[in-house]
């Protein structure tokens, strides 16, 4: 009989191992409304759990409800699909991602009204205003990562793109210095951080301007001795775009024939012809 009882309780350790084996194989979660993965968070996910949890509070004075259900739209309108491109990164086409902060700051405005007017509800908006304030923060964040590792097409805007990341840098450091006392005005920092992390990776990826075309006006003249003629250039890039702040030189290829100075004025001197030369083009000028 006690071989037996030695039995079964050698069996009951055997199977709470196995089950303590199989609870530690399940993933844990994040307690959120939606059971999201810690690993998985991200700026949309925090936006979407914080609507989850401000359906929850049920607040006793009607002023305070309003305030929190605007501030449900007003989050609600953040997460617009037109102002998105995934859960990471927010549309830059003409700055539409700023909106998102627009709103988010919009949101939180109500929710500090509403924790001034029911300091008990305060409490229970706290963690919602914070998971706002990291979702913008995350956004932020992202896009100057992504300034700092887009490369520079063309290497006379490097400074400028490196000026427009420091001040990224620098209202990052605003928003964290404001976050606790004043989250509003946090965001107006992690927005203005966006916009110049957009700016700085739009610089970066101008790509360097080639000449492609170079018109010459006119294409052909005949002079008489002692005639001039001013002579005009125009340079396009590959957009077929035309550049500016281009120097010309001029030249003649045979100074008897006619001379040309360093604005493209030609004199004729000689019966003959000769070669205009002008950045790298040439064109028979008969005088």
């Amino acid at each position: 009989m006690k071989g037996k009882t030695n039995k079964i309780f050698s069996i009951a350790i055997t199977a709470i191992m196995l089950l303590s084996v199989l609870f530690a194989m399940i993933p844990a979660t994040a307690a959120t409304g939606e059971g999201v993965e810690e690993s998985e968070l991200t700026p949309k996910s925090l936006k979407q759990d914080a609507i989850i949890e401000l359906e929850t509070i049920n607040a006793s004075k009607k002023s305070v409800q309003l305030k929190i259900d605007k501030s449900i739209w007003f989050v609600n309108k953040s997460l617009g699909d037109k102002l998105w491109i995934d859960d990471w990164h927010l549309n830059s086409t003409t700055m539409k991602g700023a909106w998102v902060f627009n709103m988010e700051k919009a949101a939180i405005h109500k929710l500090e009204v509403a924790k001034k007017i029911d300091p008990a509800v305060g409490e229970e908006l706290e963690p919602v205003i914070s998971k706002l304030r990291e979702a913008d923060d995350m956004l932020a964040t992202t896009a100057i990562n992504d300034a700092k590792n887009t490369s520079v097409q063309n290497p006379e805007y490097q400074k400028i793109v490196d000026r427009h990341i420091a001040k990224a840098e620098q209202e990052i450091e605003k928003a964290h210095k404001y976050q606790e006392d004043k989250p509003a005005l946090a965001i107006n920092h992690f927005k203005l951080a966006w916009i110049h992390a957009q700016i700085a990776i739009k610089i970066a990826e101008i790509p360097e301007l080639e000449v492609t075309t170079i018109e010459v006006s006119p294409s052909e003249v005949t002079l008489n001795v002692t005639e001039t003629q001013q002579f005009i250039a125009v340079v396009f890039d590959q957009y077929n775009a035309t550049m500016s702040d281009v120097t010309f030189v001029w030249s003649s290829s045979n100074i008897t024939v006619g001379t040309v100075n360093e604005t493209g004025f030609f004199t004729a001197l000689y019966p003959g012809t000769t070669l205009i030369n002008e950045y790298q083009w040439y064109k028979w000028w008969e005088s």
